[in-house]
């Protein structure tokens, strides 16, 4: 009941924030952040949608998004942009809504990419991991992967490859993936050491910073070796920690675990395993 009471509370605080300036409905207005801003883009760009529908482009839950629309008005919004719509147009201007520009000083998220984790692979697969190759165990990791991705297996996945067949290349090309086909949702891969998790945070900068199209790059307001986000709007932080890192704080939409044991003999250790 309490977390009830504390929840209430701080939506209070930030209704009585947010503030509606009704001469710019479709702007960035005070308290509201970039990445809200992000998503009320997602749903004025789709009118035609339900939340179900929005969930996988939007990467938020579809009570979440139920809860913002309300927060920060964006029926209201759109609403008050159609009448100044109307009013335009019965001056004699030929305004849609998707003409007028909706300002903010990030640009909104990338288009998603087409479907195909094989077809990403085989192309930004050799920036990672030169002379990369398709062979018989990569093709089924990357057809579960994709599936996985794409949200099949209830978002629960466990592979056991053999050693030396390119997981680890895999899980970086998979988590990219779903990166470029939801700019939106936050990625954490967890490794067993600090210096897996940075260096799997560098394939995976490599591959997306490739992969992004003409006008976007990373952002450069994240110091951290071990995180990175999409410089666009609603773009959350996509991380690589340890096994032994506080994961207190941390949002994500897809967590995947790769060598969580770094010695053959941490697997006879019952609280690791």
């Amino acid at each position: 009941m309490a977390a009830k009471k504390k929840s209430y509370g701080l939506q209070k605080r930030s209704r009585e924030k947010f503030k509606l300036d009704p001469t710019k409905p479709l702007e960035q207005h005070e308290h509201e952040s970039d990445r809200m801003f992000g998503y009320f883009q997602s749903y004025a760009a789709n009118p035609g949608l339900k939340l179900k529908e929005l969930h996988p482009l939007m990467g938020v839950v579809p009570a979440s998004i139920c809860r913002y629309r309300k927060l920060y008005r964006w029926d209201e919004r759109l609403k008050l942009a159609n009448i100044a719509k109307l009013e335009e147009q019965a001056k004699g201007g030929p305004l849609t809504l998707t003409d007028r520009e909706i300002t903010s000083k990030l640009p909104p998220p990338p288009p998603p990419i087409m479907r195909g984790l094989h077809v990403f692979a085989q192309r930004f697969g050799p920036l990672i991991a030169p002379g990369f190759e398709i062979d018989a165990i990569v093709d089924v990791m990357l057809q579960e992967l994709e599936s996985w991705v794409e949200g099949k297996f209830g978002g629960r996945l466990l592979m056991n490859p053999p050693p030396r067949s390119s997981k680890t290349v895999c899980a970086i090309l998979a988590l990219a993936y779903s990166l470029m086909r939801f700019p939106l949702k936050g990625h954490i891969l967890l490794s067993a050491n600090a210096r897996l998790a940075s260096e799997s945070n560098a394939m995976i900068r490599t591959v997306v910073e490739a992969a992004l199209p003409e006008g976007y790059d990373l952002s450069t307001d994240s110091k951290s070796k071990l995180g990175f986000k999409i410089g666009c709007q609603g773009a959350h932080l996509n991380v690589a920690l340890s096994r032994g890192a506080s994961l207190l704080g941390w949002t994500a939409h897809l967590l995947l675990c790769d060598d969580l044991l770094g010695q053959i003999h941490e697997a006879e250790k019952p609280e690791l395993m």
